[in-house]
């Protein structure tokens, strides 16, 4: 449909984004100031740069499905604000999946030193990432492409083509052993709507 068409024509444009040699950081003007877009590609690169000078560590298809700031704590904020204190390190939160197996590492990168902050936390297995935007492409193409999908909708009098399928995380999943990979095995609930 027309939502999906978008968002496969912006995927592009954010690989090229993320992909792109960093620029100097420009400074932010407040301790809360959300990272700017170079700041998350210096902080993608930072970390995928940690992955790669540690192995066993992986390093193919790993995905970001979130880079935020790193608050500071509260009293170098109010320092920063109202004492006239330093200006906080930028610290971003970045979270790498690593697709193959759905583990899951948060890692702290300190911005201004250009590192990561060790350690690194890998999540317990089974842990789930935010959506990200390739699975919500990919998921509404698996949809569309399943042909016992495709059959309850037509047999409802519906046109498969004109139908939505909205993505959502899907919850509790049932006990491992249901899970064709295991804790490997990446989820999500698929609702239909008609646009009709």
């Amino acid at each position: 449909g027309h939502f999906m068409t978008r968002i496969r024509t912006l995927l592009p444009l954010v690989a090229i984004l993320l992909a792109a040699s960093p620029a100097a950081l420009a400074a932010a003007q407040h301790p809360l100031e959300p990272l700017s877009s170079q700041e998350i590609r210096e902080a993608a690169r930072i970390s995928k740069n940690y992955f790669t000078a540690h192995p066993p560590l992986p390093t193919d298809r790993l995905l970001y499905p979130s880079i935020i700031l790193q608050e500071p704590a509260k009293a170098q904020v109010l320092a920063r604000l109202y004492g006239g204190g330093p200006m906080p390190t930028r610290m971003a939160r970045v979270e790498l999946m690593h697709y193959p197996t759905n583990r899951l590492w948060v890692v702290t990168v300190n911005l201004d030193a250009g590192m990561v902050v060790e350690p690194i936390a890998l999540q317990a297995a089974g842990t789930q990432a935010a959506v990200t935007a390739s699975e919500f492409v990919n998921a509404d193409t698996v949809v569309h492409a399943n042909a016992a999908w495709k059959s309850a909708v037509s047999a409802r009098g519906l046109d498969p083509d004109f139908c939505y399928v909205d993505v959502w995380a899907p919850g509790d999943p049932p006990g491992e052993g249901a899970l064709s990979n295991g804790t490997a095995t990446r989820l999500l609930r698929c609702l239909t709507f008609y646009r009709g």
